[in-house]
């Protein structure tokens, strides 16, 4: 190659990397994020008739946590979980363990624990022990 050749692609290559630069340094990062490799794109195989949709731009999807479970705070339930947690200790004057009622319910373990724990911190029920011997008692 020439060097008049060589040196106009260099000048080329110069102009282009300082027009990028300066078209991402007046933009912001969330219009850098939107554009980024064209746009959102999920992963994966598109659902059937995807392909036929014709908005620019997806839903959003609800937020979510790992694995499927609702995000921190949107547990969907809770307060009816509640309710029957505290309605079934207090038919029960002499106490009821945590296992016990959770059978009785039919609760998840992890729904069940945060529904008790908003029931002793609503001050509608006690808890005595730990664990395994965790006991439930009205107030």
């Amino acid at each position: 190659m020439s060097k008049d050749l060589q040196a106009a692609i260099r000048h080329l290559a110069e102009t282009f990397a300082q027009g990028v630069l300066d078209a991402v340094r007046a933009s912001s990062l969330e219009e850098i994020r939107n554009n980024a490799d064209g746009g959102a794109r999920r992963r994966g195989r598109p659902p059937r008739g995807a392909a036929a949709a014709t908005s620019v731009e997806p839903a959003p999807a609800p937020a979510r946590a790992k694995r499927g479970r609702a995000a921190k705070g949107q547990e969907e339930g809770t307060d009816v979980s509640v309710d029957r947690i505290v309605y079934l200790v207090r038919k029960s004057p002499k106490g009821l363990r945590s296992e016990e009622l959770r059978a009785r319910l039919n609760l998840e373990k992890i729904a069940f624990r945060q529904a008790a724990a908003k029931a002793v911190a609503a001050n509608l029920i006690r808890k005595t022990g730990e664990k395994r011997s965790t006991t439930f008692f009205p107030k």
